[in-house]
């Protein structure tokens, strides 16, 4: 009765433990992607940059307009042994109204500047899709192979089970059992060591989201590719629509600008000034003032400063052309890359499965054959370990598939906004 009792008791701990046990959360692609936009640090630092360089734009802007200010002074002097106060309130408006063009075109300047940093946005999207991506393939491939190796681990034991029943009636010899035990420990190891994995390909994953707070999720998704990439495509047509490519045009443009605005210091300034003021002993005195005029300032000496700012924005759009140019040549070699990459991951999925049929067929020949006893143990033993191997390069060339083609997106600038996958 006791151990009844007790078998019992263990069934109904079980059954508890198995209802309260944390389940894993189901995570999907649009999910992970809706986070990232929320949560993704980068993506915020860049979309203040864009703000940055607006607020710079508006500063730019400001030399358009008048500026007006405000004065207001008060004295107290002796004269002859007697004080008197004197009052002075004055507003004085100044506007530009030429400087060379120096002024416009630093306002073109900070537009393109604009323009740079939203390309470089994109670009930052681009690169957080990528993280974003491959984190979640990674979690991918290590679900599967946690999976795998449970599978191997089972087929290991039955294969021991098979081995020990041998041994005992004699025909097989120790060194197999010997040899079986150790591969059941090595696949109870690839079992821990795949669970380990998982763990960190799920931190990987919510890091690369932007979040600290990591969850034991299973994300959904199948090793098929998210469209059929069989035509290649004109890669040098392709080099426009690259937003880092857009953003080194845009920096070139707006070096280009720095420097005719820099042109604009040797210029005279000439600017319409007017004043309007109130004076006297009292604090709202009765003399009034009013003035109208031009004024121009005429740069004659300055230690050769404007020279060589001249000079420096001078090169500062020579370095900008060739950083532009270097540019392109690194993205189209990049582009035939990549698609090289993608083409050879394609088709590295077709051998191995097809290595991975032989395998499992040659595996269950070679089952009934040793059963049998027409070969041995040490033949059956490598075609089984072969049969692991297949399926391993099997999953590998699968994951590796996916992440050639988020290489590939990649390199044509897919970002975090669009539905890609």
């Amino acid at each position: 009765m006791r151990k009844r009792f007790l078998f019992i008791l263990s069934c109904c701990l079980l059954a508890l433990t198995a209802r309260t046990a944390p389940a894993e959360d189901v995570l999907k692609w649009e999910e992970v992607v809706a986070k990232t936009l929320e949560l993704q640090p980068e993506l915020r630092s860049a979309g203040l940059d864009i703000e940055e360089a607006q607020f710079s734009e508006d500063i730019a802007r400001s030399g358009l307009f008048p500026e007006i200010s405000g004065t207001s002074t008060f004295n107290r002097a002796e004269t002859g042994g007697k004080w008197a106060n004197a009052y002075n309130h004055k507003i004085v408006t100044s506007w530009l109204l030429f400087d060379g063009l120096k002024t416009p075109y630093a306002l073109k300047a900070a537009r393109k500047r604009v323009d740079e940093q939203q390309f470089a946005y994109e670009v930052t999207a681009s690169d957080v899709l990528l993280d974003i991506r491959a984190a979640y393939i990674d979690v991918m491939e290590a679900q599967r192979f946690v999976t795998l190796t449970e599978e191997i681990r089972d087929r290991k034991r039955q294969n021991l089970q098979m081995i020990e029943l041998r041994y005992e009636g004699g025909r097989e010899h120790r060194g197999a059992l010997l040899t079986a035990k150790a591969e059941l420990a090595e696949a109870q190891f690839n079992v821990r060591e795949a669970g380990r994995g998982l763990v960190l390909a799920r931190r990987r994953l919510f890091i690369a989201m932007g979040t600290e707070q990591m969850r034991n999720v299973f994300v959904e998704g199948e090793f098929e590719l998210s469209e059929f990439h069989a035509q290649k495509p004109d890669l040098n047509s392709l080099l426009e629509t690259i937003p880092f490519l857009n953003e080194l045009a845009a920096a070139r443009e707006a070096a280009m600008l720095d420097k005719h605005s820099a042109k604009g210091r040797i210029w005279p300034a000439v600017s319409a000034v007017s004043s309007l003021g109130k004076s006297g002993d009292e604090f709202w005195g009765d003399d009034r003032g009013v003035s109208f005029g031009l004024s121009l300032s005429i740069p004659l000496f300055e230690g050769g400063e404007n020279a060589a700012t001249i000079k420096r924005s001078h090169v500062a759009f020579l370095q900008a052309g060739a950083t532009e140019q270097t540019g392109r040549q690194q993205v189209l070699l990049t582009l035939e890359d990549r698609w090289k990459g993608l083409q050879d991951a394609i088709e590295t999925v077709e051998f191995r499965q097809e290595f991975l049929r032989a395998s499992e067929e040659r595996a269950k020949i070679a089952s009934v054959q040793y059963e049998n006893g027409l070969i041995g143990f040490d033949d059956w033993i490598i075609i089984e370990n072969n049969l692991v191997t297949a399926q391993r390069n099997d999953l590998s060339a699968r994951a590796g598939m996916l992440q050639a083609e988020a290489e590939w997106i990649h390199s044509l600038g897919g970002t975090i906004h669009e539905k890609i996958y």
